[in-house]
């Protein structure tokens, strides 16, 4: 589905901070701070931040693009000391460091294997990265996990939660990961960002994630369902039809719907049992709409009316509906 007219955000995931701050400085003429952060869907004081780094000399713009110098107060650091030593992190630091930022918790297992190195190696870079107060481990659960601290975050120009992470949130991100690296043992695979799902119009669940790879040049993209602690068990298709009611700071174009988006649909559970129960549920839901949506004799206009309608959302729905597939994903944590 195309962005609606008017549209003008990018993708900038894999944007470095020099790109993004020159892809701000084109939207910035003839526009005010402010409406270029309603655009970026961002506050002003985060594109006037990124601004100012085309104000600095080219040494420290290669030190902010390599991820040596902090995006925020870069300016000042810089004219403090040009080369600070607890600015300047060790290239490897520096990927486990990215990458925590970029899931926002991580096991040492996950971080080893996204990485593609030992998990010994991962506990030394990120034995430096935590001395260097970047990132902290969350050791209340089992095993432990990496986050980013404030000041962490704050490098990374990154929103720092403040609040508390539950064992059920954590689990959430890390199922994600977990679900990420098995499918990338085929291929190429992301998620898209929830940001990114807001400015397409999607307020996604918490347990609603979208995947994406490229089939024949084109992006394929799974709506992932991850039932870790036993989610009851509504209709799959009312959840792909349902109207998302978007952020308004990100998006004003017309509603939408999963089926808008998704070309296949996979659900993942932690109990080998529930495997069967998600199956025996689907079939059902295809049977119940098999049923409701025969027109018979004597049925009366309206009930007629009634149903031709259902059966138009039934035309949208069904074909996802028989191609879904639900696996099985071990559990990640146990909580102490």
């Amino acid at each position: 589905m195309l962005p609606p007219q008017g549209y003008i955000m990018q993708t900038f995931t894999d944007f470095k901070p020099l790109e993004l701050a020159k892809h701000y400085a084109k939207l910035k003429q003839g526009r005010t701070l402010a409406e270029v952060g309603e655009l970026v869907g961002k506050d002003t004081s985060h594109v006037s931040r990124y601004l100012a780094l085309l104000k600095l000399p080219i040494e420290a713009q290669e030190a902010v693009n390599s991820g040596e110098l902090a995006v925020r107060n870069a300016a000042k650091n810089w004219q403090k000391k040009p080369t600070p030593n607890s600015l300047v992190l060790p290239e490897k630091v520096s990927e486990l460091y990215n990458l925590i930022g970029e899931k926002v918790v991580i096991t040492t297992a996950q971080a080893a294997q996204f990485l593609k190195c030992s998990q010994d190696t991962i506990r030394q870079r990120a034995a430096e990265a935590e001395a260097r107060a970047l990132i902290e481990a969350h050791k209340e659960v089992r095993p432990y996990v990496w986050r980013l601290t404030s000041g962490g975050a704050a490098r990374l120009g990154k929103s720092f939660q403040r609040r508390w992470l539950s064992a059920s949130a954590m689990h959430q991100y890390l199922m994600k990961n977990s679900i990420e690296l098995s499918f990338r043992r085929s291929g190429t695979y992301y998620y898209l960002e929830r940001t990114e799902l807001f400015r397409l119009g999607f307020h996604p669940a918490v347990a609603e994630h979208i995947l994406v790879t490229e089939k024949e040049g084109k992006p394929y993209r799974s709506l992932v369902i991850i039932d870790d602690y036993l989610m009851p068990l509504r209709q799959i298709g009312r959840r792909l039809a349902r109207t998302h009611n978007p952020h308004k700071r990100f998006y004003s174009g017309d509603a939408m719907q999963w089926i808008n988006l998704i070309d296949r649909v996979v659900i993942f559970t932690t109990e080998k049992k529930r495997v069967d129960t998600h199956k025996k549920a689907l079939r059902q839901e295809i049977l119940n709409y098999e049923e409701i949506t025969a027109i018979k004799y004597g049925d009366s206009k309206a009930v007629k009316e009634k149903k031709r309608e259902l059966q138009h959302f039934k035309n949208s729905v069904m074909p996802l509906l028989k191609t879904a597939a639900v696996a099985y994903a071990p559990a990640v944590l146990e909580v102490r």
